[in-house]
């Protein structure tokens, strides 16, 4: 066994050797060849894509009428909080609503914006964006909820990312904590 051992350390040691790619001039470097970056920093570098983020709405179980100012509340907070972590991790630059506020609110009026068959793209488009954002929390009850986040390339009208993230809690913690996790661990690291 002791001889055996020796010999296939003996053959790797040669191989090593003689082996041309193998230099021991330069030190290891966990960049590209000649770049001398990190590649993981090139997204802050280029150009981030832009991106509409609609207010999230509530789905579901809505039936306490005394609660719907609650939820369109922090529907809007909760909308803020995701496009300030979007713009902060530099995943896209996120672009102000205003401009097409009559727009938003003409849609709103007759449906939920996450099933206006379109209406999203249109409110992208007079905002100059290359994507957008749809999103809705559906209420299961009080106490079960799910994230439900779609982002639609605004040119071809196709989904680029879509995931859904269950939560427990009706209340802002919970939905902030929905929304940082899903930024953090999901959009992040897919590079949408």
């Amino acid at each position: 066994m002791h001889i055996r051992g020796g010999f296939v350390a003996l053959a790797l040691a040669l191989a090593v050797q003689s082996c041309p790619a193998v230099s021991r001039a330069e030190p290891a470097t966990p960049f590209p060849p000649g770049t001398g970056k990190d590649p993981s920093d090139s997204r802050k570098e280029s150009r981030l894509r832009t991106l509409a983020v609609l207010d999230i709405e509530v789905t579901g179980d809505v039936s306490d009428a005394a609660r719907a100012p609650e939820w369109e509340q922090r529907g809007s907070w909760i909308s803020e909080r995701l496009r300030q972590e979007l713009g902060n991790r530099n995943i896209y630059t996120v672009l102000d609503n205003a401009p097409a506020a009559d727009a938003i609110a003409a849609a709103k009026s007759s449906q939920m914006l996450h099933a206006c068959n379109g209406c999203e793209l249109d409110i992208a488009k007079q905002l100059g964006a290359e994507r957008v954002l749809i999103g809705r929390v559906f209420r299961m009850s009080h106490l079960v909820l799910t994230l439900h986040i779609e982002i639609k390339d605004v040119a071809t009208g196709r989904t680029v990312f879509r995931r859904a993230l269950d939560f427990r809690g009706d209340n802002d913690t919970a939905w902030e904590r929905a929304v940082l996790f899903l930024v953090k661990e999901t959009m992040g690291k897919a590079g949408v």
